[in-house]
């Protein structure tokens, strides 16, 4: 190695920016209740898509204070705290989400 070149870490990939709260809201806006619910969920409890969409109604923790979300690329249960807009949101998909079957 010659004296002229360092060795250093790689530079970080993928975006270095996130979209902001009132681009978050203007998206939401153009989505119908449903979607618009699912939307919420993903971007205030951080779900992936298919986390999402496997998402049952008793997931939401009795005191409402946070949701469990299970990860199905790590095979385990995170928690994630419910935000008012979350809240909101759950309640909207209940219209929607069967309650989880019982054994």
């Amino acid at each position: 190695m010659s004296p002229d070149t360092e060795s250093s870490a790689p530079e970080p990939t993928g975006p270095t920016w996130a979209l902001t709260e009132s681009q978050l809201v203007e998206i939401s806006s153009t989505l119908s209740g449903k979607e618009r619910a699912l939307f919420w969920l993903m971007t205030d409890a951080g779900c992936r898509v298919g986390e999402a969409i496997c998402y049952h109604v008793s997931s939401l923790a009795a005191d409402s204070q946070s949701i469990n979300v299970w990860g199905y690329k790590s095979g385990r249960w995170r928690r994630s705290i419910v935000t008012p807009r979350l809240l909101e949101a759950l309640a909207a998909l209940e219209e929607y989400v069967p309650p989880e079957p019982k054994s």
